[in-house]
C-alpha cells in the first residue's frame, strides 16, 4: 500500500506502562512514516497519558473496563456497554491499516484482536504472530515466543512490514518545563534538599511472584546511606499500597520520600530527579530508564531478555531456574528464582552505577 493511500491507521496497544514504553521507538517511526495519515491507538487510559504528550495519535480510543476484560468479567455490564460503544465507532469510519501490537500467544488473547479486525474491515491488517494464530492478518511477523529477543525489536519489526523504517530503537520518555517543574514542586514539598543523592525503588508488582523481599531492599539502602550520608531515597508504590509505605517509614524514617498513587508522567517527572533506581520487574522500572535513569531491574519469573534493556545505563540481575519462565501469580516453589537475588549482588551493581557520581562528589 503507498503511504498516501493510508489515510486513517489504526493501532491497537494494550498492557500496562512497559508495555507503552517499548511501543514508543515504533509508534514515533509510524508517525514520521505516515505524516499525512490519521492515527488512532486504541488503549487503556493509562497508556494514553502516556502517549498524548508524545506526539505519536492525532485520536484516542479508550476503554478500560472492555480492554482490560479477561474471562471472568464478561458478565459485566460495563464490559457489554463498552462493546457497543466501540462497535459503533469503528464501523463508522473506513479504515486503511489496522496495527495489532498485541501478543497472540493464548487463545483467549486473539478475541480482542480479532474483534478490531472484524469492525474495522481493514484491507490491510498487520500484526505479532509467534504462536500460528495470527490467521486474520494480512501481513505478519513470525517470531519465536521462547527466543531472546527484546519486545522493541519485536515490535519494531512488526512496524517494518509497513515499508517503514524504525531507526532508533531507544526509548525515550520526552518530558516537558511544565512535567518536570510540577516534579520539582512535589520534591521539595517532600523535604527532598536539592544537594542530596536521591535514590528510587520500586519494591512492589502486581504479581507476587516479582517481589523482592522488602528486608533485602532495606539492607541495601542502608548500604548506600553508610556511603553516601546525604543521601534520600524515594519510595515508588501505588495508592492501595499502604503497607509498603509503613514498613519502610519504619526502616529507614526522615530519609524516606514517598511517591504513592502518582499520574504516569507526574512520576516519570520525579523519576528523572534520581541518580539511581532499583526496582522489581514492573512499570517504574520502565519509567525510570525512559527517562534516563540508571536502573537496576530485579527479575525473576517473567522473561527477562524480552524487558531487560541492552543498555550500559541499564543493570538486570536474574538467575535461572528450571521451573523459568513462568507467569503464576502464586508461586509453589518458594519464589527461588526471586530469593536467588542476594543483597551483596545488587550492592556491586550499585556501585558501579553510582561509581561516577560517588567519584565527583568525593
Amino acid at each position: 500500500m503507498e503511504r498516501k493511500t493510508a489515510e486513517n491507521i489504526l493501532v491497537l496497544r494494550l498492557g500496562g506502562i512497559g508495555d507503552a514504553i517499548v511501543s514508543l521507538p515504533a509508534l514515533r517511526a509510524l508517525r514520521e512514516g505516515f505524516p499525512k495519515s490519521r492515527i488512532t491507538i486504541a488503549c487503556q487510559s493509562w497508556l494514553a497519558e502516556i502517549f498524548k504528550e508524545e506526539n505519536i495519535a492525532d485520536e484516542f480510543i479508550v476503554y478500560d473496563a472492555l480492554f482490560s476484560a479477561g474471562k471472568k468479567d464478561l458478565l459485566k455490564p460495563m464490559i457489554w456497554k463498552e462493546l457497543f460503544s466501540l462497535s459503533r465507532r469503528l464501523i463508522q469510519r473506513k479504515w486503511d491499516i489496522l496495527l495489532l501490537l498485541h501478543k497472540l500467544y493464548s487463545a483467549t488473547e486473539i478475541i480482542k484482536p480479532l474483534l478490531f479486525a472484524l469492525l474495522t474491515r481493514s484491507p490491510l491488517r498487520v500484526g505479532m504472530d509467534g504462536t500460528g494464530r495470527g490467521f486474520f492478518l494480512t501481513h505478519k511477523l513470525r517470531y519465536n515466543r521462547y527466543g531472546r529477543r527484546h519486545y522493541i525489536d519485536i515490535i519494531s519489526d512488526t512496524v517494518e512490514l509497513l515499508g517503514i523504517k524504525v531507526e532508533e530503537r531507544a526509548p525515550t520518555l520526552k518530558l516537558g518545563e511544565k512535567e518536570r517543574e510540577r516534579a520539582r514542586k512535589f520534591l521539595e514539598e517532600m523535604g527532598w534538599k536539592g544537594n542530596s543523592l536521591l535514590l528510587g525503588f520500586c519494591p512492589t508488582a502486581r504479581r507476587k511472584t516479582k517481589l523482592w523481599a522488602w528486608d533485602r531492599y532495606v539492607e541495601v539502602l542502608r548500604w548506600i546511606k553508610g556511603r553516601e550520608a546525604n543521601c534520600q531515597f524515594l519510595l515508588t508504590i501505588g495508592r492501595d499500597e499502604g503497607e509498603a509505605e509503613r514498613f519502610f517509614k519504619e526502616k529507614l524514617g526522615e530519609k524516606l520520600i514517598v511517591a504513592r498513587g502518582l499520574s504516569i508522567r507526574n512520576l516519570a517527572g520525579i523519576l528523572e530527579r534520581c541518580s539511581l533506581f532499583i526496582s522489581n520487574d514492573t512499570g517504574p522500572m520502565h519509567l525510570a530508564f525512559a527517562v534516563g535513569v540508571p536502573t537496576i531491574g530485579l527479575f525473576g519469573p517473567a522473561e527477562w531478555q524480552k524487558w531487560a534493556y541492552n543498555d550500559r545505563r541499564f543493570y538486570a540481575i536474574h538467575h535461572w531456574v528450571d521451573c523459568w519462565p513462568c507467569y503464576k501469580d502464586i508461586c509453589d516453589r518458594g519464589h527461588i528464582c526471586m530469593k536467588k537475588i542476594s543483597v551483596e549482588e545488587v550492592i556491586e551493581k550499585v556501585k558501579i552505577a553510582l561509581e561516577g557520581i560517588w567519584e565527583n562528589r568525593s
